[in-house]
């Protein structure tokens, strides 16, 4: 199915712009206050559902047509090496520092009341797989394989299209920085990567953020709608992630590790709560 789209008003502004598609897939359905006074005539931003995908593309200029756009990610999960879960936050976060000196952080994930101390993640069972049986061999550090599920987000938005680009773009980013920080730091770990070029990485990552914080502040006026809020804030987080890995570069490697993978699983975790939040409302 072809994604439907309607042109109400057309009038467009050179700009910034993002190079990139993202296929889209779609389940829940939110309302976006706040845009209306980027329209004249007190027009509305609205989503609704649509059941089948359809690729998207960014656009360079700030173009103020409005239009329906679908964006969406697929659900998406990550294998991680669990140490423990306990009913208090304080124990939880007492057994998170039992392994910082080998090079996994314990981040503390809650959950339901309870509170998950998690080593490292994975894309594939089978990895966190091996490392399980690793960990268990040589070090005597007994984990359990949970899963961490980020649900699918399926929107359909109406808006001005230059500021439906950078919501469109957003979304696509946070997901790959998350991975990229999960995938480098088995990357270091397996002596594939070196400390300058985990330097590199962040500096670029750093960039990324900052520019799409400008781009979003420029695009929606105050108070911007709750979608562009939460990718703001977590935006926000994922810059100031890589920040701390630029500092932890300097500790060495193994502080590298673990900062990796405490930033791979702490943006991973933001990216499920805050679509579990949207998904609910």
């Amino acid at each position: 199915m072809q994604r439907r789209r309607r042109t109400e008003r057309k009038h467009t502004r050179t700009g910034g712009g993002f190079a990139t598609r993202v296929m889209l897939f779609f389940s829940a359905v939110i309302i976006l206050a706040g845009i209306a006074n980027r329209f004249t005539g007190g027009d509305e931003l609205t989503a609704t559902v649509l059941a089948t995908p359809s690729p998207t593309p960014l656009t360079a200029a700030f173009d103020e047509t409005v239009e329906i756009r679908e964006i969406s990610l697929p659900a998406e999960v990550w294998y991680c090496l669990q140490s423990g879960i306990f009913s208090s936050e304080a124990a939880a976060r007492e057994k998170s520092l039992a392994y910082s000196d080998r090079g996994a952080p314990g981040f503390v994930s809650p959950e339901s009341g309870k509170f998950r101390v998690l080593l490292s993640a994975y894309a594939s069972r089978e990895d966190a797989q091996r490392v399980k049986e690793k960990l268990a061999g040589q070090q005597s550090v007994e984990t359990y394989i949970y899963e961490m599920v980020r649900p699918a987000l399926h929107l359909q938005l109406t808006g001005m299209r230059g500021q439906l680009d950078v919501l469109d773009a957003a979304a696509a980013l946070l997901p790959e920085l998350a991975q990229s920080w999960r995938e480098t730091a088995l990357t270091l770990d397996q002596g594939q990567t070196s400390l300058t070029e985990v330097q590199e990485l962040a500096a670029e990552q750093q960039e990324q953020c900052h520019v799409m914080l400008n781009v979003l502040q420029e695009r929606f006026l105050s108070p911007m709608p709750t979608l562009a809020q939460q990718l703001q804030a977590l935006l926000t987080q994922a810059e100031a992630s890589a920040r701390r890995v630029q500092d932890a570069v300097g500790q060495g490697r193994t502080a590298a590790s673990a900062q990796l993978k405490m930033e791979a699983l702490a943006g991973h975790q933001a990216l499920k709560d805050v679509w579990e939040t949207i998904l609910a409302e």
